[in-house]
């Protein structure tokens, strides 16, 4: 077995999307703990990966280049009864355990409700990024407005890697 750390650093805002949204307001959201701290999940790093050997079996193949392909076993499958060989954790903002700690306390004290709340923690991560369709003659289409909460950039992000072997 192999452990690795894992880290990713925002370098620009950042869409890692829970496949969901927040009612009216946002079209595409992305994953928040209990207490609006955001978390990349570890299926969305596994899916990239994932993603990322099938680009490269398909261009070895192509230059007829033989490389091992087990990607069931290195990436699993749904309803697999044994682990895959790759274990990802999910990743989680620098010194997350304290933050949360703290914000917990700062969130569930009526003391600060005015001042601390699941949306004023997730609000202090993201910003929210609008669009729209623009048509062949450069005016937007109608009902083509979308809006996307993002992560903000400059945020680290560490998780763990475990393959086995």
């Amino acid at each position: 077995m192999n452990n690795y750390n894992l880290t990713i650093e925002t370098l620009s805002d950042t869409l890692i999307g829970s496949g969901e949204g927040f009612g009216a307001v946002i079209d595409t959201d992305i994953v928040f703990d209990d207490i609006g701290i955001p978390y990349i999940p570890s299926k969305r790093i596994k899916g990239l990966l994932r993603d990322s050997a099938r680009n490269v079996i398909e261009m070895m193949n192509e230059f007829d280049l033989s490389i091992p392909n087990d990607e069931k076993k290195l990436f699993g499958e749904p309803g697999m009864e044994n682990f895959s060989d790759l274990i990802i954790s999910n990743l989680y903002i620098e010194d997350y355990k304290e933050n949360y700690e703290w914000l917990e306390f700062f969130t569930k004290s009526d003391k600060f409700s005015d001042l601390f709340s699941k949306d004023s923690v997730s609000d202090f991560f993201t910003n929210i990024r609008k669009s729209t369709t623009i048509d062949d003659s450069g005016v937007a289409k109608k009902h083509s407005l979308r809006s996307a909460r993002v992560l903000s950039n400059g945020f680290i992000f560490n998780g763990e890697i475990e393959i086995q072997s």
